[in-house]
């Protein structure tokens, strides 16, 4: 982990973000059921 060079670590990041907007867009549309 340690020793990833600067691309794999770019493209984890983005997978991580990616994973992180993903997951707020289930909780924000499963607020939106909830509230209608």
């Amino acid at each position: 982990m340690h020793n990833l060079n600067p691309r794999m670590k770019e493209v984890w990041l983005t997978k991580l973000q990616m994973r992180n907007w993903f997951r707020g867009m289930v909780h924000f549309v499963a607020v939106k059921r909830v509230i209608v």
